[in-house]
């Protein structure tokens, strides 16, 4: 039976070191599971001031070039589109998975039910980043945000949404939704593509097996843009989802 096939995506600008330590672990991780799937890993580098020698980052196919800079949906849907594969998966520069956990990840894909898959990510000091988004009167919520890792469940989760930091998407429906929408800038496309997701009747699931690290907001200038990537989030979605669960 042929290996399934996946797009590992990375946006970056700058911070090649961390880029490379980013590069390290997935490499590790596509190790355990590469038995069930081939995996190609395209950095875009979205105007770094030095530009990225591909020599210099271990485990990555294809670099893109984006001199001018470009929104993360955009950059995003550009490598995605350029690499015909079964699932894509999209990671942040600043995350580190852990060298199991592209396993559950792959698990829980593989329900038909299943279209988006997050992961587990913890801060340096061991408290939760992620471990599902879930939806409140005053918009989506990092559920068990801050609490000890070891005091929450490993249980896989369904959710209404995940980060985009670490998301593995089956590749038809991210055709399906013209990748991720390019009315944001940086910030809120995750949860949005979750929702429509969703509302094709796809389920998003959390796995929860192992902590991979999330440095969070490392890019230049990038917490200066969630603001506005709310606003349009508000303005797309508020009053068009549940706030009562998945």
């Amino acid at each position: 039976m042929a290996k399934a096939t996946v797009t590992a995506v990375i946006v970056s600008k700058g911070l090649e070191s961390m880029l490379r330590d980013c590069t390290v672990a997935l490499s590790d991780a596509i190790a355990v599971v590469d038995s069930r799937v081939e995996v190609r890993v395209v950095v875009v580098d979205n105007g770094s001031e030095q530009p990225y020698e591909i020599e210099r980052l271990p485990g990555v196919n294809q670099v893109i070039r984006l001199d001018d800079g470009r929104s993360f949906s955009a950059a995003s849907n550009l490598a995605a589109r350029s690499e015909p594969s079964d699932l894509i998966l999209l990671l942040n520069n600043d995350v580190f998975l852990h060298s199991d956990a592209l396993v559950e990840m792959l698990d829980l894909i593989s329900s038909p039910s299943v279209g988006v898959v997050g992961a587990r990510l913890v801060f340096p000091d061991r408290t939760i980043q992620h471990c599902g988004v879930v939806m409140t009167p005053r918009g989506p919520h990092h559920d068990y945000r801050l609490m000890r890792t070891e005091t929450v469940s490993r249980a896989p989760r369904f959710v209404p949404a995940v980060t985009g930091a670490a998301m593995l998407i089956r590749s038809e429906l991210f055709r399906r939704l013209g990748g991720l929408s390019e009315e944001y800038n940086f910030g809120s496309e995750d949860i949005d593509f979750c929702l429509r997701a969703r509302q094709e009747g796809f389920r998003i699931a959390c796995a929860q097996a192992v902590d991979s690290v999330h440095l969070e907001g490392q890019t230049p200038g990038r917490i200066s843009l969630d603001g506005p990537a709310r606003l349009v989030f508000s303005q797309q979605w508020e009053g068009r989802y549940s706030v009562d669960g998945e």
